[in-house]
């Protein structure tokens, strides 16, 4: 699938891929009957995923970006080029030390601390790729609004499947039932790794296991330290 990122613009001080307007017109529809904390943000530039999904050897599966300050504490154009996979110095940009002063950064650093600590935060920075399963900012997920149809989940969706085909590794950070309903496949993937805490998905020696619950931290260390990049 063309990524549906590519030519994203504001229109009436929204956000929204343009293969997904249709549908998000009657989501819309319901997302004004919700809580502030569960309301879809469209006015924040939508953030799929981070990282450089090339040469990103991990693959951290999540829920929904939160807005942690996100559409004040970076340049647009970073953002922009996130969407497009074009960041090359920093592609995992939350946790560039140049934003270090922010909320992202603090949640990141928290969350990937013991793989920082056994590899380095440059190799995190090139071999690491967070996808979320809606692209759209909201507080909390909006569970009463099914964001499940998007056309847009499909080019993420394509991402991942590239991945199984390289053999890299997947980690189910949140929402466990709905990545494995959208990606059945990763139920037998050898290279399925599950956090034991989607509401705290720090990546440890204690949380990270396989599909047969044997501890995979090891792995994802070993295939980071094993991996080579450039930023060129």
């Amino acid at each position: 699938m063309e990524n549906p990122w590519r030519n994203i613009q504001q229109i009436n001080n929204e956000y929204i891929a343009e293969c997904d307007v249709d549908i998000m017109g009657k989501i819309k529809i319901l997302n004004n009957k919700q809580k502030d904390e569960k309301k879809l943000k469209l006015e924040i530039i939508p953030q799929p995923y981070v990282g450089d999904p090339k040469f990103a050897v991990i693959y951290y599966l999540l829920s929904n970006p939160s807005p942690l300050g996100t559409e004040n504490d970076y340049p647009q154009k970073l953002l922009f080029d996130n969407l497009t996979h074009k960041n090359k110095d920093h592609p995992f940009f939350l946790l560039n030390p140049k934003y270090k002063n922010t909320k992202a950064y603090d949640w990141w650093n928290k969350k990937l601390r013991h793989i920082i600590e056994d590899t380095n935060l440059d190799t995190i920075s090139h071999c690491f790729f967070a996808i979320d399963y809606m692209a759209y900012f909201s507080k909390k997920y909006p569970y009463l609004v099914d964001t499940s149809n998007l056309p847009s989940q499909a080019y993420s969706c394509d991402l991942i499947k590239q991945a199984m085909k390289e053999e890299k590794i997947i980690v189910i950070a949140r929402f466990l039932k709905k990545w494995n309903d959208k990606l059945p496949n990763l139920k037998y993937y050898p290279n399925t790794i599950v956090l034991s805490n989607p509401q705290n998905p720090v990546i440890s020696e204690n949380t990270a296991k396989d599909l047969k619950g044997i501890k995979a931290y090891k792995k994802i260390i070993s295939k980071l330290n094993s991996t080579t990049f450039s930023s060129s």
